[in-house]
């Protein structure tokens, strides 16, 4: 980024000036107009004992009641921290001449207003060219800075003249202050002090004023992401507001959730820098704040983790008083979003988010923006690409000495510790993770989230018949505890409930469900655009489908090892190419099957055709596993599919796949596309568990070389207990996809 010009360097030079030299003469005139006033004796409780210490006095706070003798919670504070006013700002100081000064004219007299050579006046335009300067134009000539300074001089003299007079000062007194003045302005404006003296000794003005300038942009920026669509791939205008959906979720403290629960309401009370309450003394806060946090919230794939991270900058839209404790805390709030390709730099991110402010501050905003309480949400660890990953190693850096910063980050388990070893030892880190929906608030969840999608769906099924059924289920399916997938099974009910054993739906079988309705939504439309398709046989149409799908299949174990959803550029040719081959549509196939996600670049917002989510990706590269088995063990003499005798069997053997042919094996078929010898097995566990319960349903009797080489899969990949492994692979349940 440019740097600044000297015109920009006098606008803080000004604001500078007026800082200091305002704050100066109307503090001298707040301790003249204050003579009873104790030294160690703090503002409030100078006024609260007024009349005892004081019996005649003038002063306005005895003359108003209400709101008018309040003071809000940043003047509290400063009240707090300088028992003698010398840390007042300008604007503070104001308020308290008008208040607490003896002898000055009522609040609502226009003297304070109207231009005259009274006191109330002078203070008055001080703190209105205090504004003007912070809040109006930020670039000065050196003609019009000079031409600034003289009329400084001008209010500050005459000021410090009519206070005298009003106070009966001496006048030593005030030609020892305006001899100090004019010092200290010929020192601000004769450009002695660069721009790091410039940021210390304002940095309290331009901190107000960022927050004022982006505040407002980012919460305007921010408010696509209240809502969401988790069936985009099915509906394509569901907007769903996260507010009106949202339950209880399950959030255990520690990595993997190993220690005690939590309270989701409470998460960003878990990082020290939410703890600064309004009953928070402001000693114990200072303590406190003293290093950045970082908050990192793993869970699997659907557990609400993107979600909740719209809730919390719904609520920060909406002022923090919603049901997430603290969040009021924090000013200012930025959103990264890991799959984005383009943005590598915190000013690249503030260039996109805030152009005019960013433009304005040039490389001042990242540097002021760190000097206020910052909350930064990282969305989708386990998307991160090269891109991003520089992003987030900058904003880590660059906010690593900033108490006041916290950032919430989201991951799938796999990801967390790989992200731990980015971040600097200056953070404290807590751990946290989101094990989905409570049992107790399903029903919650399931009767808002069918209501808002019967509206869009025009759905007649009934929602308390759902809930009943869901009251039901609770008990022993525990992949319905995720939001996602309970959204998926609200859904399927919602298109075929008739067809499906609701006591016995696995996730496999949820999600194939959801697959099987999108084949024959393509079919449907396919027939509708065109009257060819119309004309063609069942049999015609399914193998073209399905073709199009295995090369699909393909393409979602080929983005698995770099975890990301977004399709390369290749990716989409190949699948286009596919489908031009079966004479398909493309724009119907992808519109089906995929969805397009937003990407940000530096100028724009673009679409990139994305698998519609992680969960189903691994479904994705199941289906190709194990239909590459059936056809495989298909083309197999019968013979093969029997089990060998005892003696023929090698007992020592590692793995019971090394005596068959590597090309019908799980490893083989993965090793064909991915190097899986340089990956976590532990990562294809979702997909293993997907694998087992597909070949159940594609044989009458799964082979007992698969079904070894799966138990070893499974438990190489953490599925420790072994009845779990083999139930997997037991007989076929009521809703076979076969």
């Amino acid at each position: 980024m440019d740097a600044l010009s000297m015109e920009e360097l006098n606008g803080l030079r000004m604001i500078m000036a007026v800082k200091l030299c305002g704050q100066r003469v109307l503090h001298k005139t707040f301790c003249w107009g204050t003579p009873d006033k104790p030294s160690n004796m703090k503002l409030d409780d100078y006024l609260k004992n007024l009349k005892k210490l004081n019996p005649k006095s003038s002063a306005n706070y005895l003359k108003v009641s209400g709101k008018l003798r309040d003071f809000d919670k940043a003047q509290e504070n400063l009240i707090n921290m300088s028992v003698d006013g010398s840390m007042f700002d300008v604007s503070m100081l104001y308020h308290c001449i008008k208040l607490a000064c003896e002898n000055v004219a009522s609040f609502n007299d226009l003297v304070w207003r109207d231009k005259s050579t009274e006191m109330e006046y002078y203070v008055t335009a001080i703190k209105d060219m205090r504004n003007d300067v912070l809040h109006g134009k930020h670039s000065f000539t050196d003609t019009e800075i000079n031409e600034k300074t003289k009329e400084l001089l001008d209010l500050l003299f005459n000021c410090l003249k009519t206070s005298r007079d009003r106070y009966k000062r001496d006048q030593d007194e005030v030609d020892r202050e305006i001899k100090q003045i004019t010092e200290d302005l010929k020192l601000i404006t004769n450009k002695t002090f660069g721009v790091d003296d410039l940021v210390i000794n304002i940095r309290d003005d331009l901190k107000e004023l960022t927050i004022e300038k982006s505040s407002a942009i980012l919460k305007d920026c921010f408010q696509k992401k209240c809502y969401l669509n988790p069936l985009s791939f099915i509906i394509k205008n569901l907007r769903l507001k996260v507010s009106e959906i949202f339950v209880d979720v399950e959030v255990k403290q520690g990595k993997r959730g190993e220690g005690e629960s939590v309270d989701y309401k409470q998460l960003l009370k878990l990082v020290h820098n939410t703890a600064a309450y309004s009953t928070t003394s402001a000693s114990l806060q200072q303590s406190l704040l003293t290093r950045p946090q970082v908050l990192l919230l793993e869970g699997l794939a659907g557990s609400g983790k993107t979600t909740l991270m719209k809730l919390i900058t719904e609520e920060w839209i909406q002022g923090g008083q919603g049901m997430m404790e603290g969040l009021d805390y924090y000013e200012l709030l930025l959103w990264v979003q890991c799959r984005d390709p383009i943005i590598k730099s915190p000013h690249g991110l503030l260039d996109m988010l805030m152009p005019d402010v960013s433009t304005n501050f040039k490389n001042l905003l990242l540097r002021v923006m760190k000097l206020c309480k910052l909350l930064i949400i990282v969305d989708s660890l386990d998307e991160i690409n090269e891109q991003s990953e520089k992003l987030i190693k900058s904003l880590l850096h660059e906010c690593q000495n900033s108490s006041h910063t916290t950032f919430l980050c989201a991951s799938r388990p796999e990801k967390v510790e790989i992200f731990e070893r980015m971040i600097p030892q200056e953070y404290d880190v807590t751990n946290i993770e989101l094990q989905g929906i409570t049992d107790q608030v399903m029903p919650q969840f399931v009767q808002r989230t069918h209501q808002e999608i019967s509206k869009k769906t025009n759905s007649n099924h009934s929602t308390n018949k759902l809930v009943d059924v869901v009251i039901r289920l609770t008990s022993f399916q525990e992949h319905l505890r995720l939001p996602l997938n309970l959204t998926f099974f609200i859904y399927i009910l919602n298109q075929k409930s008739e067809n499906l054993n609701l006591l016995s739906l696995t996730e496999t079988e949820l999600y194939y469900e959801i697959h099987l309705m999108w084949q024959k939504k393509l079919k449907e439309r396919l027939v509708i655009i065109n009257p060819r398709f119309k004309e063609m046989s069942k049999r015609d149409l399914d193998y073209k489908v399905n073709n199009i799908l295995r090369e699909m299949y393909v393409v979602a174990v080929e983005t698995f090892p770099h975890d990301q959803l977004t399709l390369e550029n290749e990716m989409i040719n190949r699948l286009c190419t596919v489908s031009s081959t079966q004479e398909l549509p493309s724009q119907e196939v992808f519109s089906t099957f995929l969805c397009l996600k937003p990407i940000t670049t530096k100028h724009s917002v673009k679409k990139q055709y994305s698998l519609p989510h992680k969960g189903l990706r691994d479904f994705y590269c199941a289906l190709h596993i194990a239909m590459t088995l059936k056809e495989q063990f298909s083309a197999l003499p019968s013979s093969f599919n029997q089990q060998p005798p005892e003696s023929a069997q090698a007992p020592n053997s590692d793995s019971p796949a090394e005596t068959l042919d590597p090309s019908v094996t799980i490893r083989g078929i993965l090793e064909k596309t991915i190097n899986v010898a340089i990956m976590d097995i532990t990562k294809f566990q979702n997909i293993f568990v997907h694998v087992a319960e597909l070949l159940r349903q594609l044989f009458d009797q799964v082979p007992k070389v698969i079904t070894d080489e799966v138990v070893h899969l499974l438990r190489e990949s953490g599925v420790m207990d072994n009845y779990h492994c083999l139930n997997l692979l037991e007989t076929p349940s009521a809703n076979s996809a076969t």
